[in-house]
């Protein structure tokens, strides 16, 4: 065991990091050689667009800075010093795949995923944080059943189950602004733009988003229960156009009747089914750019909910390719999400490069994290562990998540003035400026003048998930030796750590 791992193991045991975890066992074959493939034809979509542009993609991104950018992406916190130490000691050159898999299969990444699912369907002015969290548990559990994409749009449009209650609750239980909430997020269209009149920009008809709307004339302000029909108990199809003498007869956005088969048949069930089926391809495309936006920034159209003919996308090709593998596959999140994580394109590095367009792909984008993602990145690097939560730390969750609004969008959104000064002075700072106990600097202050670069070393771990530069480390370790301001070595270091956790490379991913 060399020194630095020794180093590490006693810091870990005392912040009650587990001792690493086993690799785990190779994929299915036929299953590996299809992410393989398919993540080779995201690459060969970006990189002959970008010789199109004669952009040079940048090249790979370390270890260190892959590790940070997977374990956010797939878990929505960083990655702990144990598995920090572990990724990077580790010379298999199929490592990265593997850190893919693993995290794919963990509860992590299920509550993560549920989480971004909810704040892409439904809009953050329609949801507040304890609906939204309802629906996240249900979501949450589809994910880790195993649900395809298809499965839980269904449950949503048609309202079926816990989901549902928050899904129409968001949409105030109106047949108009169901509508609008199933268009927007399982087919990628503002058809609301449509309601008062003919859309400007686009084919959409007021009289195509009232046929629409019918088929939730029989929503209630309660999931479940007998349907309010006509008199003989019968669903209705068809609903009154506001302001008009007219009605609107449910039918489809591609301008079919559904094939109905008895009087006893939800209209809902009836959408839903069209929506969320294999052969549709606005369903699988607009759920394919909402899940690769999440890990690029943005979408291969853009913005995400305005899939129109006169908004085409950066590469058309790739997504009617990923959209058409994501139905095949039965709308599984994991395979998809595999395959552009084991992409040459993900896995590229941040730094800029010459031409850079973000549609492009050249480079990593560099994104703001969620509230949600703070927090637990916070937690891991004070010391703490988000989850399994305890009370007090789901009474810390509430007092921080507070300050921070629900993102319009993930990965979009910077800091507001009373943002930055409560993330400077706030209960997580304030622990790792050593004014309350934290674990790390209980291991680190006492060796802080005797082993000044590794106690660095550590806390560039901790926080940042890699090893300084020199041209960082030297400074501080100056610094710290000086004993700063205080001339305390020990308050130094903490000095470190708080310039660490407020630093710009810790509150973004990239």
């Amino acid at each position: 065991m060399s020194n630095r791992t020794t180093w590490l193991t006693g810091a870990a045991l005392l912040l009650g990091l587990c001792a690493g975890e086993a690799r785990p066992a190779a994929p299915s074959t036929s299953r590996d050689r299809a992410v393989a493939g398919l993540a080779e034809r995201i690459d060969h979509h970006v990189e002959a667009a970008l010789k199109r542009r004669g952009v040079r993609p940048g090249g790979a991104a370390d270890d260190a800075a892959f590790l940070r950018r997977v374990t956010l992406d797939l878990t929505g916190a960083i990655p702990t010093l144990t598995q920090v130490r572990d990724f990077l000691d580790d010379d298999d050159p199929g490592k990265r795949a593997a850190l893919v898999r693993r995290l794919l299969r963990g509860e992590a990444y299920a509550r993560h995923s549920a989480a971004l699912y909810v704040l892409e369907v439904i809009p953050p002015g329609k949801m507040g944080r304890e609906s939204g969290s309802q629906l996240r548990t249900w979501v949450q559990r589809q994910i880790k059943a195993g649900a395809g994409h298809d499965r839980i749009a269904r449950a949503l449009i048609a309202g079926e189950g816990e989901g549902a209650r928050v899904f129409d609750q968001a949409a105030e239980s109106r047949p108009e602004e169901l509508a609008s909430l199933t268009t927007r997020a399982f087919l990628g269209v503002k058809l609301e733009c449509a309601q008062c009149h003919d859309h400007p920009f686009a084919p959409w008809k007021k009289k195509q988003f009232w046929e629409l709307a019918a088929f939730f004339a029989n929503v209630r302000s309660q999931v479940g229960g007998p349907p309010p029909g006509d008199d003989a108990g019968r669903f209705r199809r068809e609903i009154a156009i506001p302001n008009t003498k007219k009605v609107a007869k449910a039918r489809f956005t591609d301008g079919t009747a559904p094939d109905w088969g008895d009087d006893d048949e939800d209209p809902r069930r009836v959408l839903a089914a069209w929506v969320a089926r294999r052969d549709n391809p606005a369903f699988a495309r607009a759920t394919v750019n909402r899940i690769w936006a999440r890990f690029f920034g943005v979408g291969l159209v853009e913005p995400v909910d305005e899939m129109e003919k006169a908004n085409p996308a950066s590469h058309p090709a790739l997504l009617d390719e990923l959209a058409q593998a994501f139905a095949r596959g039965g709308f599984d999140e994991r395979f998809l999400v595999e395959a552009i994580l084991r992409s040459r394109t993900y896995g590229r590095s941040s730094d800029p490069v010459t031409g850079d367009d973000a549609r492009l792909y050249a480079r990593a984008a560099v994104r703001s994290l969620t509230p949600e993602q703070l927090f637990d990145s916070y937690t891991i690097a004070t010391g703490g562990e988000p989850y399994p939560e305890t009370p007090a730390r789901a009474a810390a969750r509430r007092g921080f998540l507070d300050r921070f609004p629900l993102p319009e969008r993930p990965g979009y959104g910077s800091l507001s003035l009373l943002q930055a000064l409560y993330l400077m002075n706030g209960p997580a700072t304030t622990v790792a400026g050593g004014k309350h106990k934290n674990p790390i600097l209980e291991v680190l202050e006492p060796r802080a003048a005797t082993h000044t670069g590794r106690s660095i070393d550590e806390l560039f771990l901790t926080v940042l998930s890699r090893y300084p530069h020199s041209d960082e480390r030297l400074p501080l370790v100056k610094y710290v030796q000086s004993g700063g301001p205080t001339k305390s070595p020990r308050r130094a270091l903490a000095d470190v750590y708080w310039a660490l956790l407020n630093s710009a490379e810790f509150l973004s991913n990239h």
